[in-house]
């Protein structure tokens, strides 16, 4: 069973958002370490918290975050580490 509990942030103490933030950053980080063979090496050897935050911006969800963070970073990154490969003919 899977779920996807969505944060309304403006309805939220600066204290809360701040909690809300690290609990996403905390899902990002993790779904990294449990794919980290595949491709998400980078956020989990890389990032620190405040980075992943940062790049997550005003997601409200996990997939959101997830999506973020995939779209900004790692689809990137491994799109140069594949081409950095095939020029080394590795």
């Amino acid at each position: 069973m899977s779920f996807n509990v969505v944060i309304q942030f403006s309805k939220l103490s600066q204290e809360d958002k701040e909690t809300c933030r690290a609990m996403l950053a905390g899902a990002v980080r993790h779904y990294a370490d449990t794919h980290y063979e595949k491709g998400w090496d980078i956020v989990v050897e890389c990032f620190s918290d405040q980075d992943i935050i940062a790049v997550i911006g005003g997601a409200q969800t996990v997939n959101g975050a997830l999506r973020k963070m995939y779209q900004d970073q790692i689809k990137p990154h491994n799109e140069a580490r594949l081409r950095h490969e095939a020029a080394a003919g590795v």
